[in-house]
């Protein structure tokens, strides 16, 4: 398809994916630039970049929230971005927070509406309907222990991966 006089195109590697999940009939794949998506029931791909609709590149994690279809996508920058539907809500709050500390985020989990993103500086907990952040669990007491690879559930408990071995978050 030849592409408009003045209008940008897309030359980006497809090639180097970090990550790939499965939600319904779609998958999806995030590379450093851009995600991609698979329909399996009409072979075809569909992709996001900063050229149509994301906020950065540099993606560092993604996520599929399974129940509302939205994609959670988190750059190295601290930018965040759902693309729900056909929009994408970019969430600049870890990028402008006055808040110290390394909000990079690692990997992400959900879990009724809410994105657990596990970051550098604790586990923050993202509203994915509001697009809100609401509030930030520190698995140690000082900085240093606050680096969370991942999290996990399990009952009622919350577990973080982090650099001093698996530490219970109190929530």
């Amino acid at each position: 398809v030849l592409q408009p006089i003045e209008s940008w195109r897309e030359h980006l590697t497809w090639k180097s994916v970090i990550q790939v999940q499965h939600a319904g009939q779609f998958i999806y794949c995030a590379t450093p630039y851009a995600i991609f998506r698979y329909d399996k029931a009409n072979s075809e791909f569909s992709r996001k970049s900063k050229v149509n609709g994301l906020s950065d590149i540099g993606i560092s994690a993604m996520h599929v929230d399974k129940l509302t279809g939205s994609v959670i996508i988190a750059y190295k920058s601290k930018w965040i971005d759902i693309w729900r539907g056909d929009k994408v809500f970019p969430i600049p709050d870890l990028k402008i927070t006055r808040v110290p500390g390394d909000f990079t985020v690692n990997s992400i989990l959900v879990n009724n509406g809410i994105a657990y993103l596990s970051t550098n500086a604790g586990v923050i907990l993202l509203d994915i309907q509001k697009l809100e952040i609401r509030e930030r669990w520190l698995p140690g007491l000082r900085e240093d222990q606050w680096v969370t690879s991942s999290i996990c559930r399990i009952g009622d408990n919350w577990y973080a991966s982090t650099k001093y071995g698996l530490k219970t978050i109190k929530s």
